[in-house]
């Protein structure tokens, strides 16, 4: 049996780093197959992992929102809740602003959407647009509001 050597730093950020790229790729297929659904739910949770050993809250906080897209994209929305909230919960915690606080509830209307919780998705739809409106940087402002009309039942 060979020594097991400890991770540094720079192993944890770019085992994260890469495993995040694979998350996104996943996340950006129009459709995943059963095996790349299993695949992307491991590979957020890993990312996850290694976030929480060496990220700051901003990165913990989008792993969460990973997370809940993750399992959004492969139809388990009562997962994705979850961590929708866990990244909200981070964000609020950790102050980290409007525009990552937007997408917290971006994925919880999506959620809501799924589950057909009416009441929950206005709720999420029109806390997503307030926080929005107070993206000060307009490049964010906007690619965020390009994120939100995707919203299944989005109105402006």
């Amino acid at each position: 049996m060979s020594d097991k050597k400890n991770l540094t730093l720079e192993d944890y950020s770019l085992i994260a780093r890469n495993i995040t790229d694979r998350v996104w790729q996943l996340l950006d297929k129009e459709e995943v197959t059963s095996e790349e659904a299993d695949q992307l739910i491991h590979a957020a949770h890993a990312a996850r992992f290694h976030l929480g050993e060496i990220g700051t809250p901003l990165d913990i906080a989008r792993s969460e929102w990973h997370l809940s897209r993750a399992y959004l994209k492969v139809g388990r929305p009562v997962p994705a809740y979850y961590y929708g909230q866990k990244c909200l919960e981070v964000c609020r915690d950790k102050e980290l602003g409007p525009f990552t606080i937007s997408y917290a509830y971006e994925t919880l209307a999506r959620t809501a959407q799924k589950l057909e919780d009416e009441d929950a998705f206005e709720e999420y739809i029109g806390l997503a647009k307030r926080y929005g409106k107070m993206i000060e940087n307009e490049d964010e402002k906007k690619i965020f509001f390009t994120d939100l009309a995707l919203v299944p039942g989005y109105e402006d």
